[in-house]
């Protein structure tokens, strides 16, 4: 375990949960609103605000008074990846999630994918099911009904390549152990590449490189990442 990273009261893990925020004062409050009212409180909230030009600034800095868990970065515009690695290094907890600003959670996904992670102890990553949300209205649940089930390393990189068994490459509906991104002085080793928006970089040297044991999946209609497709 990185000797940076820290528990608190009552032995309970701290969970960093990252979100770049770019431009979104539309969606912003629900997305925050969904995180702060988790039942897994042992949070670090991290806002990063990538140069927006709109009332998303002002808004992290409004909630970080409301939650004294919500720290807030303002820097230049970088892109996605730039924002979420600004996050990475800073981030203090021993497992990380990542939240899309325009993207809300369910109040019981972090409690369920972090205690699902305690109960697999060699799991490095956990992964739940989507609803996507349409303007329109329209709603689809993406693998809220697979069954559970734990891939290996070599399982879930051949998933990964072929695309099946759901083993996406998004980041924003996993919940993972810091030291895939972190070494054991804290240092981050493993970065979102810059210019790039798409994470199927990332999760490649997360499978081929860090994930020594098992990567579990942990999908059910009740524990759900929502997304919004404009």
């Amino acid at each position: 375990m990185c000797t940076q990273m820290h528990n608190v009261s009552g032995g309970h893990l701290v969970i960093s949960v990252i979100v770049p925020v770019y431009n979104v004062e539309r969606w912003l409050d629900r997305c925050v609103t969904s995180i702060v009212g988790q039942t897994y409180k042992n949070l670090e909230i991290i806002l990063i605000d990538d140069g927006s030009t709109d009332k998303s600034s002002e808004m992290c800095d409004a909630w970080s008074r409301l939650d004294d868990r919500i720290r807030v970065v303002h820097k230049a515009n970088g892109g996605l990846s730039s924002a979420r690695n600004e996050g990475l290094g800073i981030a203090m907890g021993a497992r990380i999630a990542f939240v899309d600003s325009d993207d809300w959670i369910d109040s019981e996904m972090l409690a369920t994918m972090n205690r699902w992670m305690d109960e697999q102890s060699a799991v490095d990553v956990v992964m739940c099911g989507t609803i996507k949300n349409y303007e329109n209205g329209r709603e689809q649940c993406i693998d809220g009904d697979l069954p559970q089930r734990v891939f290996t390393s070599d399982q879930a990189l051949h998933n990964f390549l072929y695309r099946s068994n759901r083993m996406a490459s998004a980041v924003w509906n996993k919940l993972f152990d810091a030291t895939l991104f972190k070494d054991d002085e804290g240092k981050t080793v493993v970065l979102f590449p810059e210019g790039l928006d798409n994470e199927d970089t990332i999760c490649w040297r997360i499978y081929t490189e860090r994930c020594v044991e098992s990567i579990s999946i942990l999908v059910a209609s009740t524990i759900i990442a929502s997304v919004l497709d404009l």
